[in-house]
């Protein structure tokens, strides 16, 4: 573990997910038929190595190993990851579940052809932005494809709104800048589950990239 609370964020975090009756209001919705879709059309190449970005209670990742993929999985709070252990315990061989903070620490030294971001970047302060594309970038294998879902349609626009789009995805596209092309983005509801399970609607935006392909990404 590297150092896991040197920074306010991660303190923040931690402070959260310690608390005895923390319960993340994102946890537990299940898998985003977007994922299971790439996965099912072979968008997500089959069993390649994944990246579980902010994996908080692991339920991405420990889906992916169900899958047949060798998947790591971490998250800025070392409780978060105690818990996604717990919860998934015991962990199979192809599962790992590390505390690691994307803006500070090194990420594990290996490549992912698969990197799912459901929620991370868009609590990333823009003065750390570059740091944390740097470092996501650098264990992308070449041609990798990330799924990235952030927060969007949240102060009256509707659901899709096109000029919103647009500002959120220029931002991906400038934050990853020569590291992911943007290849298609669309609305969705943060909350929906590829089981349907019944939440209040969470409406967001997702964006499917991919890698330059070549030599890996720095």
């Amino acid at each position: 573990m590297a150092h896991p609370l040197k920074t306010d964020k991660a303190q923040f975090w931690e402070g959260r997910w310690s608390a005895d009756h923390f319960s993340a209001k994102w946890a537990h919705r299940g898998i985003s038929p977007e994922i299971v879709d790439a996965v099912h059309t072979g968008w997500f190449p089959a069993r390649a190595p994944v990246l579980d970005i902010g994996c908080g209670l692991g339920e991405i990742g420990a889906w992916f190993a169900k899958q047949g993929h060798e998947t790591v999985g971490f998250d800025i709070s070392p409780t978060a990851v105690l818990r996604a252990k717990e919860t998934h315990a015991p962990l199979p061989p192809n599962l790992e579940f590390m505390a690691l903070d994307a803006c500070h620490d090194p990420l594990p030294n290996r490549q992912f052809r698969i990197l799912i971001d459901r929620g991370c970047f868009h609590t990333i302060s823009p003065g750390q932005v570059g740091a944390y594309t740097r470092n996501i970038a650098s264990v992308a294998a070449p041609g990798a494809r990330m799924l990235l879902f952030i927060k969007a349609f949240r102060h009256g626009n509707p659901l899709g709104d096109p000029r919103e789009t647009e500002m959120h995805v220029d931002i991906i596209r400038s934050a990853y800048a020569g590291k992911f092309n943007v290849v298609r983005h669309a609305p969705t509801d943060l909350n929906g589950t590829a089981a349907a399970q019944p939440r209040r609607p969470l409406p967001g935006l997702v964006l499917w990239l991919e890698a330059p392909r070549g030599e890996a990404n720095v």
